[in-house]
């Protein structure tokens, strides 16, 4: 029972521990994944645009073409097809062609374009078609062959956002398809490798160069008329797409809630082409975090209290996400906030949680220990203050309080037992209160003998005085009895009292089932025998010579000489204590 007020470190760094790794699983879920994201989206924003790579130029089928043209999409083919052979002549390195193709449609328009596409491909090799993964797609033998054309699917978060772009794509055990924009990088650069099962695997960030019409864009029918320059498209890569507001490839992304598909590629294609400078950090970061964090709110725990460790936390909190986003810019690396962010809190929270509630059984404990045994203001002094070490098991110096009633054999054999059970409750009651009003510590009762000790719980260091003024008044109070049963009491009522300042073990002693608070030891067995030597003398309170050299001059005093006591080998100075000083 002592231990709930031990603050045991390896306890509260094992908290830690488990705060932290249930954190570290919690970051995990849908929910904070998803936090986890729009954090991204933060850092982004609060980075604002980046130039791209200069290497990229869109051909837009835009609002302009839409209503200078006004052909039905599925006709767009050939356009873009004369667009790219445009393109080129410019001197553009690759042309990718992203075009959402209506599957339902494959009328003679439609088979002319592809045919324009195809013939485009065979002479242009950097030449990139997307295509969308659909179960039947409607386009010619050759664009079914693939050899020239990338995946253009988009990997959406659970939130619909798109904020990464995955390289290739398994379509079949052993068949991997590259990106839209890995193939277009790939041509681009000369490169005519194979998709693998690692590119398939990798879904790197989107490092959002900024939002909607970032890069540089020129209308569709602008370029088929001749009045786009031809530097515009010189060394560049060139991607053609819909970024009409009513195209059906628009997007949500971090930096614009709309974004044609067109542009998301182009930021992908910018990202590949600008080696790849935003990265997440590695898993083992994040818990490398998490664990060092919340080992950082317990380690707080430990020396500060709840008001520390609550502005530890809030400076903790602020000065991580401080460093994470400077990291964010200066390295590109994304760190985990989820998981660091919420262990701290959990430690907190569990850690003085747990103190609290050992508080609470602390002071369930103290209350039922010495609720009986000290006054109410003591009980309410202590529940306010840290746990006492006394609680364990301590030596201290107290002055120690024996009494019991003469000649009690006597009158317990010539009174009914109603009636002394009755007398006793009302004399113990009284000696109680007494001893309450000096912030005495009643020990135990011994049958019709009481033992009461100042200087513990609580440290009092005028307690030879506390013990003296209580033998006094009960004394006094002794008397008053005497007078008030004297019809009930075939014999006088007194008590006898001895008094003993030295050492003694505190502490709560007892069974598993049933413990008191209380003194142990030789000066303990001295005060009881300097009570029964009243006895010899015929006096009520005989003090030690430790006791009386700890009053403080105003109690009336008499040496007796030195006394050989029961059971002691040593003479003690004996002295009876007779009132205050007139």
């Amino acid at each position: 029972m002592e231990r709930v007020f031990e603050n045991r470190p390896l306890g509260i760094l094992a908290l830690a521990f488990l705060c932290s790794a249930a954190a570290w699983g919690a970051a995990k879920t849908p929910p904070l994944r998803s936090l986890e994201a729009k954090s991204l989206d933060v850092f982004l924003r609060r980075r604002g645009p980046r130039p791209p790579s200069g290497n990229i130029a869109i051909i837009a089928i835009d609002e302009k073409t839409l209503e200078t043209l006004r052909e039905p999409f599925a006709f767009y083919l050939r356009r873009v097809a004369d667009a790219a052979e445009r393109a080129y002549k410019a001197g553009a390195v690759a042309v990718g062609i992203d075009l959402v193709q209506p599957r339902e449609y494959a009328g003679p328009e439609f088979r002319e374009g592809a045919r324009k596409i195809e013939r485009l491909i065979r002479l242009r090799k950097n030449t990139i078609f997307a295509y969308r993964i659909y179960p039947k797609l409607e386009v010619s033998s050759f664009l079914r062959s693939l050899e020239n054309a990338g995946v253009a699917h988009l990997t959406r978060d659970p939130d619909g956002f798109i904020r990464r772009q995955r390289l290739a794509f398994e379509q079949a055990p052993g068949v991997v398809r590259p990106s839209f924009a890995l193939q277009v990088y790939r041509r681009a650069r000369g490169d005519c490798r194979a998709a693998t099962s690692a590119d398939a695997g990798a879904e790197p960030l989107i490092d959002y160069a900024g939002p909607r019409g970032t890069f540089p864009a020129y209308s569709l029918v602008d370029v088929l008329r001749g009045r786009v320059p031809a530097r515009a498209f010189q060394e560049r890569v060139v991607l053609i797409g819909d970024t009409s507001n009513e195209g059906q490839d628009i997007h949500l992304t971090p930096l614009s809630r709309i974004m044609p598909g067109v542009e998301v590629h182009a930021n992908a294609l910018n990202t590949l082409l600008s080696g790849f400078p935003l990265r997440e950090a590695p898993a083992w970061w994040g818990a490398v975090f998490t664990s060092a964090l919340a080992l950082l709110m317990a380690g707080s725990s430990l020396g500060l209290g709840m008001g520390g460790s609550a502005g530890l936390l809030g400076l903790a909190t602020a000065l991580y996400v401080f460093v994470s986003y400077g990291v964010f810019l200066r390295y590109g690396v994304k760190l985990d906030l989820a998981g660091p962010l919420l262990a701290m809190p959990a430690a907190f929270f569990s850690i003085h949680g747990r103190r609290y509630a050992l508080e609470r059984r602390q002071r369930a404990l103290l209350h039922r220990l010495f609720s009986e045994q000290v006054s109410p203001r003591i009980v309410e002094t202590m529940l306010g203050a840290p746990p006492q070490a006394v609680l364990r098991g301590e030596s201290l110096e107290l002055s120690i309080l024996f009494s019991d009633i003469e000649n009690f054999t006597t009158l317990s054999e010539l009174l009914p037992p109603g009636t002394l059970v009755a007398i006793l409750n009302e004399y113990f009651s009284e000696m109680v209160e007494i001893i309450f009003k000096e912030d005495g510590t009643v020990g135990k009762f011994i049958g019709d003998g009481l033992m009461a000790y100042w200087g513990a719980p609580l440290p009092q260091t005028d307690h030879a005085d506390r013990a003296a003024r209580a033998a006094l008044a009960m004394t006094r109070r002794s008397e008053v009895f005497s007078r008030k049963w004297k019809n009930r009491l075939p014999l006088p009522f007194h008590i006898r009292v001895g008094i003993h300042t030295g050492a003694a073990v505190v502490g709560n002693i007892g069974s598993v089932r049933h413990r008191e608070f209380t003194a142990l030891g030789d000066n303990v067995n001295i005060a009881s025998r300097l009570e029964g030597l009243n006895k010899s003398f015929g006096s009520a309170i005989l003090i030690s010579s430790g006791t009386r050299e700890k009053l403080d001059g105003r109690f009336a005093c008499r040496s007796l000489g030195r006394c050989e006591l029961k059971g002691k080998n040593r003479l003690v100075e004996v002295y009876a204590l007779d009132g205050f000083q007139n």
